[in-house]
């Protein structure tokens, strides 16, 4: 029998609270406009890195 948790996607979307100084915030704010991302975009694509690097190692 397969639980609802082996059949939910990887790519269901979660929120994530995180503390940031008001600097930090402002400048990933305007670092995002810039570049055209998002926030969380932003965060998508560091995590991303982090698993590569990770993936690298194993």
């Amino acid at each position: 029998m397969t639980s609802e948790r082996d059949t939910v996607s990887t790519d269901e979307k979660t929120t994530l609270n995180i503390s940031l100084t008001v600097d930090e915030k402002r400048f990933l704010k305007v670092y995002a406009a810039k570049n055209g991302l998002t926030v969380s975009g932003i965060i998508q694509k560091y995590i991303e890195g982090l698993r590569k690097k990770s993936e690298a190692k194993d």
